[in-house]
């Protein structure tokens, strides 16, 4: 992680995911950019454990590990934070002509399956 400082103005930039994370605030004293660095640096740890891919532990990670790649395993439960997300990569691969997939992982071709979407075909 890396914090650049001029005057007011602050900049982090960090890895998360395998990728490149900048984060550009304003704040009004050195002490409350460090306290927003650090709330931003804990939620991206958050979301990075949660999430990734290159995480076995993660959400997408269990998907990928107990998939077996024939669509079989378990079920996976999802709460609404997760449920909520892969609405917005399902919208986004409709959105962007199939550019952005994220139906990689099983869960989400689960989850788009049982869903029905305006844009899909």
């Amino acid at each position: 992680m890396q914090v650049e400082a001029r005057g007011d103005f602050y900049r982090l930039t960090c890895r998360a995911m395998s990728t490149p994370v900048n984060i550009a605030f304003v704040a009004p004293s050195a002490a409350a950019a460090h306290e927003l660095q650090q709330a931003a640096i804990d939620w991206i740890a958050r979301f990075e454990a949660r999430y990734s891919r290159f995480l076995p532990e993660s959400i997408v990670g269990t998907d990928q590990r107990t998939s077996g790649g024939g669509g079989g395993g378990d079920w996976l439960e999802l709460d609404e934070d997760a449920d909520r997300l892969l609405s917005m990569c399902a919208e986004m691969h409709c959105l962007t002509p199939r550019v952005f997939d994220p139906r990689r992982c099983r869960c989400l071709r689960i989850w788009i399956g049982r869903r029905t979407h305006p844009h899909s075909r």
